[in-house]
């Protein structure tokens, strides 16, 4: 039901937001989690800050839904990379997980609400990660596979909110 709702109510734009410091927050929140599973979970600290204008809340729900699947992925253990990068007006984030991949078939379907793979999945998550990106100005991509027919990468772009050191 939580998911339903989150799923119905528009974020907030606008305010600038520390990607950086919310990225690195959101993989520690869950480290225990990928432990526990024995996935590796990494995130590349940006040389500099990098900030977004965004809704903070709905960032982090972007964030943890993306981290929550790539280490539900692998079940027998692996990793899962967060990274990101400024290009320009654009800031891009990367999350990537070295699990089975997704199909082609699957792939075309991931963002439609009510669609899942998972035996207690609700089919919301990706549709959420979608349109908080769209409502932040961004973009939202997926790859799969990425090498030997597994690993999926979800690329995802937002306004460039300004950083700390220019």
């Amino acid at each position: 039901m939580t998911q339903l709702l989150r799923f119905a109510k528009p974020s907030v734009n606008g305010q600038r937001v520390s990607l950086s410091e919310l990225a690195k927050q959101t993989a520690i929140l869950f480290r225990h989690d990928a432990e526990k599973r024995n996935v590796r979970l990494e995130f590349e600290q940006p040389a500099d800050e990098i900030s977004v204008l965004a809704s903070e809340d709905a960032l982090g729900e972007v964030l943890s839904n993306l981290i929550v699947n790539a280490i539900e992925a692998q079940p027998k253990g692996g990793r899962v990379r967060i990274a990101l990068a400024r290009q320009n007006d654009r800031v891009e984030v990367r999350v990537e997980d070295d699990g089975p991949g997704i199909s082609a078939e699957n792939r075309a379907r991931i963002f439609q609400p009510f669609f899942t793979t998972k035996a207690t999945g609700t089919g919301l998550g990706l549709s959420i990660v979608a349109r908080r990106i769209a409502e932040m100005g961004g973009t939202l991509d997926c790859e799969s596979p990425l090498r030997d027919g597994g690993g999926t990468r979800f690329r995802l772009t937002l306004p460039f909110g300004g950083s700390n050191t220019g």
